[in-house]
């Protein structure tokens, strides 16, 4: 359980590498790739890594029969908050340090007399920062929930396997759930879309100082993430519904064949 929860809360690397090649695509700029590259590995693979084993601590030194139970049974009941919380921090630290390099060293990102921010419009610097967030961020936060909401229901049933914890049932707060998976992967995609094209007109023929990208190729990105989004949402979504009843059916034929374990 204990490595599975490693590699669910890890994916996060992959899946912002996989971002970052498709920026590198588009951009053809291999200085920015290694930079990000960089930045990447630091954020969402080694101090991802502290993150993960501090969060899983508590539940790790139970089944080594060394933890506090109580202590235990929370960290689990709350694993996909703070899991989902955590990633959206690590994103929030790449977006605050991708921005600053505009107010302390321009040069980074090409001319500068082109990108220091006192010649920047700065409804520009505010149109990519939601980007920058939604991407780095939000969504992967939001892949992670269903990760580990996914993983913490076979957790749950390794608790009551060894220590007989059993957890209260709760509410499905389902329309509350489509509420969020229609904000995160049509709302606020189809708002940067616009923000985007909105700042493409007031800029006109400027915008190709600031970007290699064209306003279509950036809204594809957008387009390929929020496709992602889709698929894993739908994926995980029916698994959530789902997995109780198939748990259940799975016990109900054991104890046909008489299996009482």
């Amino acid at each position: 359980m204990k490595k599975r929860y490693y590699l669910s809360m890890l994916s996060a690397f992959p899946l912002i590498m996989v971002f970052n090649s498709i920026y590198f695509i588009f951009h053809k700029s291999f200085d920015i790739f290694l930079m990000m590259g960089l930045m990447h590995i630091s954020l969402y693979g080694l101090l991802n890594f502290w993150g993960t084993y501090h969060l899983f601590k508590p539940i790790d030194k139970l089944f080594n029969n060394d933890g506090d139970i109580e202590l235990a049974k929370q960290r689990v009941d709350r694993l996909n908050r703070l899991s989902t919380g955590w990633i959206f921090i690590i994103g929030t630290i790449f977006t605050t340090v991708s921005v600053l390099p505009l107010f302390i060293k321009p040069s980074v990102y090409g001319d500068i007399e082109v990108f220091a921010v006192e010649k920047m419009p700065m409804f520009l610097i505010l149109s990519g920062i939601p980007a920058t967030l939604f991407i780095f961020a939000i969504f992967p936060a939001f892949i992670i929930y269903f990760l580990i909401n996914d993983f913490k229901m076979d957790l749950k049933s390794q608790m009551f396997a060894r220590f007989g914890i059993l957890y209260p049932a709760g509410k499905r707060q389902i329309g509350m759930m489509f509420l969020v998976i229609f904000i995160i992967i049509v709302f606020i995609p189809a708002l940067l879309a616009i923000l985007e094209l909105a700042v493409t007109l007031e800029l006109g023929d400027k915008y190709a100082q600031f970007s290699t990208l064209n306003p279509l190729e950036s809204v594809m990105i957008d387009r390929l993430v929020v496709l992602f989004g889709v698929i894993t949402s739908v994926i995980f979504l029916k698994r959530a519904f789902t997995k109780p009843i198939d748990s259940l059916l799975t016990e109900i034929d054991k104890v046909r064949a008489g299996d009482y374990s």
